[in-house]
């Protein structure tokens, strides 16, 4: 359905600590119940196919979570 549709997509660089002081690249997917984060756009790919477990998303944050997250709550600016 609708829940599986992505709304955004694209690559990110991570910052990679060390002597080099590198950045990797990751890829993101938005869709209406989730943020995945993917080791790569190649991964994206595979992770639709039946093998969900070994190629899914490093990371998937429910858009619920993001949500709450960001809700400002009015009574921590009482003084």
């Amino acid at each position: 359905g609708n829940k599986n549709i992505v709304l955004c997509e694209g690559e990110v660089m991570r910052f990679k600590p060390g002597i080099q002081k590198d950045f990797v690249s990751r890829w993101l997917q938005l869709t209406p119940i989730s943020l995945q984060y993917f080791e790569n756009r190649t991964k994206v790919f595979r992770a639709s196919a039946n093998d969900q477990y070994q190629n899914g998303p490093l990371m998937s944050v429910p858009i619920d979570a993001i949500e709450m997250a960001c809700i400002p709550d009015s009574r921590s600016y009482e003084i």
